[in-house]
């Protein structure tokens, strides 16, 4: 058997491109909706999980301190995202540790990109920060009484695959 410290455990794929389909419940009373996502990689290194996502185009860091951002700003989609599947993991495997990371396919060399500090887990806080404001978004989604209109800020349809039917 072999001693290895933490700095000498090898890393560990454990799982690509694995399917987490999870019921969620967005208001009290309401029957619960499924949320779904494909997590590119799950390894394991130093006693935690790393949940990774590749991805192909530019990516910029951004600061996680402000959550907020994730839902009101398009550039911060690469964080939405990643702290999704954060929550889909946990809640699929609780009382898991769990550290986030983006690999920037464009600059591979320049290694995992984590949304927070290198050696920093995703904290209970965080993940019940997120999971209520998802809640806050499908609640604004589903409620009748919210018009659904076009955006006013136009820059977010660029990328859009609906611009030419909304005009």
């Amino acid at each position: 058997q072999l001693d290895l410290n933490d700095s000498e455990q090898p890393l560990h794929i454990e799982k690509v491109e694995e399917k987490i389909k999870l019921p969620f419940t967005y208001k009290s009373g309401e029957n619960p909706i499924t949320l779904f996502g494909i997590i590119d990689r799950v390894d394991a290194l130093k006693g935690r999980k790393r949940i990774l996502d590749y991805k192909t185009g530019n990516v910029e860091k951004k600061d996680t301190s402000e959550m907020q951002y994730f839902f009101d700003d398009p550039k911060y989609k690469i964080l939405f995202q990643t702290f999704f599947y954060g929550l889909l993991y946990s809640k699929t495997y609780p009382n898991t540790t769990i550290q986030l990371g983006i690999y920037p396919l464009k600059k591979i060399s320049d290694g995992i990109l984590f949304p927070k500090k290198e050696n920093e887990n995703l904290t209970q806080d965080e993940l019940n920060e997120f999971e209520s404001r998802l809640a806050d978004l499908f609640n604004e989604i589903f409620d009748t009484g919210v018009p659904f209109d076009q955006t006013d800020l136009e820059e977010r349809c660029v990328y859009c695959a609906f611009k030419d039917i909304c005009g």
